[in-house]
């Protein structure tokens, strides 16, 4: 639980990430020629927290608990290439649209 947007439910569920040296290097470059060179709306970003978002939003409190009863016996482990960071809006159905790729 934690979700904090306005108008959303609390709920969230997410993988955590394992972190490592290339993507705690990636977030610092990220964070060094992007983020800290722009306005935010939101706190500024110190230490990064990798995770993969798997539902938030709609996510009622009686689906949450029932996923994390599911979710809890498994263990999943992959390993992902991320090639490019993108600069998404959202649009007013909540439907993300890109609208600038940068690749690696």
């Amino acid at each position: 639980m934690g979700g904090k947007l306005k108008g959303y439910a609390k709920y969230v569920i997410y993988l955590n990430i394992i972190k490592n040296k290339k993507l705690q290097n990636l977030f610092l470059v990220i964070k060094e020629k992007v983020t800290d060179k722009r306005t935010l709306f939101y706190g500024q970003i110190s230490s990064y927290n990798p995770h993969l978002t798997v539902a938030f939003k709609d996510l009622d409190k009686k689906s949450f608990f029932k996923a994390k009863e599911i979710f809890k016996k498994e263990k999943f482990e992959d390993e992902i290439l991320v090639d490019h960071i993108a600069l998404a809006k959202e649009n007013k159905k909540g439907r993300w649209k890109e609208c600038k790729k940068f690749e690696f």
